[in-house]
Order: structure tokens, then C-alpha cells, then sequence
């Protein structure tokens, strides 16, 4: 969320509102997904297009934390599918900013791999969008 200065709140807000929105988001990625291409690659190398809907599509999680790692696996994977299929990737400012400030805090940038199911960090340009910079942040290509 954002300050009245329009900085990003690094405190941990209760993520209800902004879960919501990022179901949102990801759930217009998920309805313009046409079935010729389920098949398609994704940025998160264990999934295709058919894999990460699946993967995306259920679970409920009670609690703060909980929902904020779900809002951080909900957005990112959205990403990964619009990504996949060719749709516009730099959506709402505030959910990736908001998951990047939550990813950083809770994500170290090393060690990454085995236990931690994400790769190395992904340099990025200073100026990038937010879901550039969390895409790199959780080691995919943007």
C-alpha cells in the first residue's frame, strides 16, 4: 500500500484488500487464456500453461502471513501466465510493489535453489516496472 506521500508502506497492512485485488487481476489473466495454448512454456520452468493453472486455481490459506505469501504466489503467477500467452504484464502498480516490499523481507537474495524454490536473482534495470522488478527479484526473466 502507499503512504499519503505515495510511498510504499513497508509495515506488514492486513493483505485481505489487496488479495482480493490481485485474485482479481489474475483472474481476467486466467479467463483470456485460449485452450490452444495450455500447452505453452511459462517463466516458472516447472509449469506450462495447463500445470500453472491448476496450480493457481484452488487453496484457501487462513492467516496474515499465510495470505501474504499467497497474494505474493497469486501475483507472480499471474505474471507467469500473462507472460506465457502474451498478455500485457505491467498491470496494477500497487500489487506489485506491494508483494516486491513483502518478497524482499521475507525472500534472501541468497542462497536461492534446493530448499528455496527460486532462482538466483534477476538484475534489473533500476527504471524497470514493479512486476519486472519482483520478477526478478524472485529469479525469472522478465
Amino acid at each position: 500500500m502507499f503512504d499519503r506521500q505515495g510511498g510504499l508502506m513497508t509495515q506488514m497492512t492486513d493483505p485481505r484488500e489487496i488479495h482480493q485485488r490481485a485474485m482479481a487481476q489474475t483472474e481476467t489473466i486466467v479467463a483470456a487464456v485460449p485452450p490452444g495454448q495450455l500447452a505453452l512454456p511459462t517463466p516458472c520452468a516447472e509449469y506450462d500453461v495447463r500445470a500453472l493453472l491448476s496450480h493457481i486455481v484452488g487453496g484457501k490459506v487462513p492467516g496474515r502471513i499465510a495470505v501474504s505469501g499467497y497474494v505474493q504466489e497469486i501475483l507472480a503467477h499471474g505474471w507467469d501466465l500473462a507472460r506465457a500467452t502474451g498478455q500485457p504484464t505491467e498491470l496494477d502498480p500497487e500489487l506489485a510493489s506491494w508483494v516486491l516490499a513483502v518478497a524482499r523481507r521475507i525472500l534472501p537474495p541468497e542462497p536461492r535453489g534446493g530448499e528455496i524454490p527460486f532462482g538466483p536473482v534477476v538484475p534489473v534495470p533500476p527504471d524497470a516496472g514493479p512486476y519486472a522488478q519482483l520478477a526478478g527479484w524472485l529469479g525469472r526473466q522478465p
